[in-house]
């Protein structure tokens, strides 16, 4: 190659690079100015969508581990459908205004509450928040009296009601 290719070529590259380095920096500020907005809006729609689970008894993942939980921290006192009907609630109220944007300061002061009571069960019910087997436990107990290697099969979920939590 002569010297006038190559330096054809090096200015393409230049050119390549330069329109590469702009959309990064055009897509970075973008991610920049709209990433608390999307988190706002993602963490609302899960609050919401879990909160209004909680309404319908037996749909939530989460029930049994709710009501355990509730009933620990209150010592009691308050039964298990009243906690949930509050708890689905609050996460509904919270749910909804992070994703409407209002009265967030209330909003945020009541999501530090919720999130106590999301992580008590970590420290009150330790053996609840893993009920079983790591899945790596679950694949070599699975796989251990499979001799062939095509008929291993990965891991399971746990079937059944007797395998849920609480």
């Amino acid at each position: 190659m002569n010297r006038r290719a190559l330096l054809a070529a090096a200015r393409g590259m230049r050119f390549v690079y330069d329109r590469f380095l702009h959309a990064e920096n055009v897509l970075h500020h973008t991610l920049v100015r709209h990433s608390v907005t999307a988190l706002r809006l993602a963490i609302g729609a899960v609050f919401l969508g879990f909160g209004v689970l909680k309404f319908f008894p037996g749909v939530s993942p989460a029930e049994n581990l709710t009501k355990a939980a509730t009933h620990l921290l209150t010592f009691g006192l308050i039964p298990g459908g009243v906690s949930i009907v509050a708890i689905a609630t609050l996460e509904c109220f919270i749910g909804a205004c992070l994703l409407a944007g209002r009265w967030m300061r209330l909003a945020i002061w009541l999501l530090a509450l919720e999130f106590v009571g999301i992580l008590s069960p970590l420290v009150l019910l330790p053996a609840a928040c893993s009920p079983g087997p790591t899945m790596r436990r679950r694949w070599r107990a699975s796989t251990s009296s499979r001799t062939s290697f095509s008929s291993r099969r990965a891991w399971s979920w746990p079937r059944g009601p007797s395998a849920a939590v609480g």
